[in-house]
């Protein structure tokens, strides 16, 4: 699975206290209702606005480098 890729990936980039809250906020897009494929917990992690939000961004630099989902056109 993908999930320890993840953790690594933001703890290299990131201080500790983002890369724990993109974790924590990880961990209940996977603990809802809803699917737990990439797509679906990209588009999930999205804020409303002009900006998509630091944790959408960590999540959709990591499924792209790996080609789990296609980047978005959202800066």
């Amino acid at each position: 699975m993908w999930l320890a890729d993840f953790v690594a990936q933001v703890a290299a980039r990131h201080c500790v206290a983002r890369a724990c809250g993109f974790v924590t906020d990880l961990g209940r897009l996977l603990e809802d209702e809803h699917s737990n494929s990439p797509l679906a917990l990209l588009e999930r992690s999205r804020r409303p606005g002009r900006s998509m939000g630091s944790f959408a961004r960590a999540l959709e630099d990591f499924f792209t480098l790996r080609s789990l989902a296609l980047p978005t056109d959202q800066d």
